[in-house]
């Protein structure tokens, strides 16, 4: 029985040809100021509410533009399911879920009055997750999911 060795790959070698960067740029922290911060979770909040209040040039205005344009597409055909009226509308809170420099994830309590069956006025809370995205030194929703 034989048994090769290649003289060229030493198991040092090999280690260190399988090793990857100590850090991606998704690793590194990049803090958000106060400033940015309190910007970000006014737009999310703002867009929050225009979307319960079924507003598209509302929401199209605080969108990125492909957002914007994934938004006007259903409304300009018809196709876009309308929501119960919306009643009172009130942002409980905005919390940062995660952000990675121009990018974070937002997360939206939304309490609103909806008709309840006995027809009175029911609380409901939804909680809405945003994307913000850094567009021309301001902050734009990106997609909005509940």
């Amino acid at each position: 029985m034989k048994i090769l060795i290649a003289l060229d790959e030493s198991p040092v070698s090999a280690r260190q040809r399988e090793r990857r960067p100590a850090c991606s740029p998704w690793q590194v922290p990049t803090f958000w100021s106060p400033a940015d911060a309190a910007e970000a979770k006014e737009t999310a909040g703002e867009f929050v509410l225009a979307l319960f209040r079924d507003d598209i040039a509302g929401m199209t205005q605080l969108a990125t533009p492909g957002y914007a344009d994934r938004l006007a597409e259903p409304a300009a055909s018809g196709g876009r399911a309308r929501q119960a009226p919306a009643g009172q509308l009130r942002v409980m809170a905005v919390q940062t879920e995660e952000f990675r420099g121009d990018v974070g994830l937002l997360q939206v309590l939304v309490e609103r009055d909806v008709p309840a069956l006995d027809r009175s006025a029911a609380q409901q809370v939804q909680l809405v997750n945003v994307v913000v995205l850094r567009v021309d030194g301001g902050w734009r929703v990106d997609d909005a999911a509940f």
